[in-house]
């Protein structure tokens, strides 16, 4: 499947990323980490697991790619964004953290930490406003498989809702909830 490969050539501009020393500019760095997100990819085999089709696309062989919708990378880029916001903290990562935050403080000479986080934040809020949009226009794909992207990317600012600690608090809180008695909570 074509989307596999396009995740291990992103893996491999990372390597050499990484490899060189040389950072990415921040555009560059975000069009190859929505692919090493993994999200493209399983939204993709969530697709066809959910019973869609591509009728309106040809599954020519000789076409190299069809194009995914574009839903899928709105996902995608909300979710590196928001795990790129917590990464370097919460990884304990030292020198290069492969995070958008430190390619566009690289290319902002000047810009605070605090800056960039909420210059991520900004594009974040952008991204919601796109993907609602995708949603509510006419396209082909069924509801259902909207509304799984939707709440893929609604589970992401759940998932990376970094405390001071540096922990999940909220996500753990959401799963106690869900199995413990609500009055012990």
């Amino acid at each position: 499947m074509l989307q596999w490969a396009n995740l291990c050539n992103a893996f491999l501009v990372e390597f050499q990323w990484n490899a060189s020393g040389k950072l990415p500019k921040a555009d560059d760095y975000l069009k190859n980490a929505i692919i090493t997100s993994g999200v493209p990819l399983v939204l993709t085999h969530l697709f066809f697991l959910m019973g869609q089709n591509i009728a309106n696309q040809s599954m020519d062989s000789k076409k190299e790619e069809v194009q995914l919708p574009n839903i899928i990378f709105l996902v995608a880029e909300i979710l590196r964004l928001w795990d790129d916001l917590g990464c370097a903290q919460d990884e304990n990562q030292n020198g290069y953290d492969g995070s958008y935050v430190e390619c566009y403080l690289r290319e902002n000479e000047g810009s605070s930490y605090q800056s960039a986080r909420e210059h991520v934040m900004k594009l974040i809020s952008k991204l919601w406003k796109l993907l609602n949009k995708e949603c509510l226009s006419p396209c082909p794909f069924s509801a259902p498989f909207l509304e799984a992207c939707v709440n893929a990317a609604k589970m992401v600012s759940l998932m990376y809702n970094y405390e001071d600690k540096h922990g999940l608090g909220l996500l753990q809180h959401h799963m106690k909830s869900l199995t413990c008695d609500h009055e012990t909570i």
